[in-house]
């Protein structure tokens, strides 16, 4: 639809209940995989490429303990990154 505006306001509905990675805490972060509960208190293993709500998961890092998700929030593309937060 070429009158869709570029930029959109409103995200899409996650209708196939992928992970949120903005309402979700990252657990564990192995060599190929990671291991994040999802908003829902669900848990999920996921690796590089691996679809999430507005994006997928670009990068892990073990050495950090950190994951690294590009999401397409309307048109704008943002970076997240979750990391391990021990004790908690």
């Amino acid at each position: 639809d070429f009158l869709r505006p570029l930029i959109s306001t409103e995200p899409p509905p996650n209708i196939n209940h992928l992970v949120d990675v903005e309402r979700s805490v990252l657990r564990a972060v192995m060599a190929d995989k990671i291991f994040i509960v999802d908003q829902n208190g669900e848990g999920h293993i996921l690796q590089v490429g691996d679809p999430v709500y507005l994006g997928y998961l670009t990068k892990i890092d073990p050495a950090k303990n950190q994951a690294d998700f590009t999401l397409n929030k309307g048109g704008i593309i943002d970076h997240v990154d979750l990391k391990v937060r021990f004790g908690q």
